[in-house]
């Protein structure tokens, strides 16, 4: 569904990680220095434009957004905009200050704290996050989530799991300890997705991964339990359906879903504005302003990407 007035806007803080994961999909935008947007820049090129144009909702990522030292003030800044903000991180090294200031600030049901938390098994999230990384993650959640009561904070805390061959026989496990054992408000289940560069030419290039190949069986079972483990507990998200489930892991040109991209305006750290999260750059808000960007050639193309791309099942909703 392609919206003629994006409602969320997507912002990349900063270009750097602390981990290294293979799936991640800002990976391609990433390669040499990168010249970040200052908070003062990200405010009035960004924010209170897209306020003026009716944008509500603001995803603040990276890289790892926690390593940016003034991360905090953008935040402020976006919620006095108006903003509802979901931060998202992968808590690994946020020092215990920052933390509490993020929980301070963020104090509202419309906003949530998004962490990255692939599997409870030691093996499976070292290989995907790369490194050993799970004990650190797993008392700063803990850390999150004591401060959320103690501060009597209303912020939403949601965890996260990108589906992948290494985590496949462990993802229900960590959707219980995620939700029963640590008390994350909710879960959002994906499908890890490979797509590069995608453009109207591009799309009937795009294949499935050979890893999905290998695993069809398997991931088509978990699937169908996560669905219906989905119907019964609200908390457990999972996008689009189960046919586009299987689709997407046996033949991702047969997805009847269509791109939701059309409601977000995705912008990395440097200020450069791409068509989809697996898209192509064709703006600078440092060069046209927003409501300029909406007018070039460069924007329509992307409407008409959306329009027709459904390869991907994606919550850009």
């Amino acid at each position: 569904m392609v919206n003629a007035n994006p409602s969320i806007l997507y912002l990349e803080v900063v270009a750097a990680c602390d981990m290294s994961c293979p799936m991640c999909v800002t990976l391609p935008y990433r390669e040499g220095r990168r010249r970040q947007l200052s908070r003062e820049q990200i405010r009035t090129l960004l924010l209170e434009p897209a306020v003026r144009r009716g944008m509500t909702s603001l995803v603040l990522g990276g890289g790892e957004p926690t390593l940016r030292p003034d991360v905090l003030d953008i935040v402020r800044d976006a919620v006095t905009c108006g903003f509802a903000v979901r931060f998202a991180t992968n808590l690994l090294h946020i020092k215990p200050a920052m933390l509490q200031g993020l929980i301070e600030v963020l104090n509202g049901e419309e906003h949530s704290v998004a962490v990255s938390y692939d599997s409870l098994q030691t093996s499976a999230f070292q290989i995907i996050r790369g490194g050993d990384f799970l004990a650190g993650v797993e008392a700063n959640c803990a850390h999150l989530l004591h401060l959320r009561r103690e501060l009597r904070s209303r912020v939403k805390t949601r965890a996260t799991i990108v589906v992948q061959e290494e985590n496949l026989n462990s993802v229900l496990a960590t959707i219980d300890h995620v939700l029963n054992r640590l008390g994350f408000d909710e879960v959002g289940v994906y499908l890890r997705h490979d797509y590069k560069h995608v453009t109207m030419d591009t799309i009937a290039d795009q294949k499935m991964p050979e890893w999905c190949k290998r695993n069809r069986v398997t991931l088509i079972q978990l699937g169908l339990q996560l669905y219906k483990r989905a119907s019964e507990d609200s908390r457990i998200q999972v996008s689009g359906s189960i046919d586009d489930w299987i689709y997407l892991v046996s033949d991702p040109h047969r997805i009847a879903r269509r791109c939701h991209a059309g409601n977000f305006l995705f912008f990395n750290t440097e200020g450069r504005l791409r068509s989809c999260m697996f898209g192509t750059e064709y703006a600078d808000i440092k060069q046209t302003p927003l409501d300029g960007i909406v007018a070039l050639d460069g924007f329509a193309e992307a409407r008409k990407l959306h329009a027709s791309c459904s390869i991907c099942v994606l919550a850009c909703n």
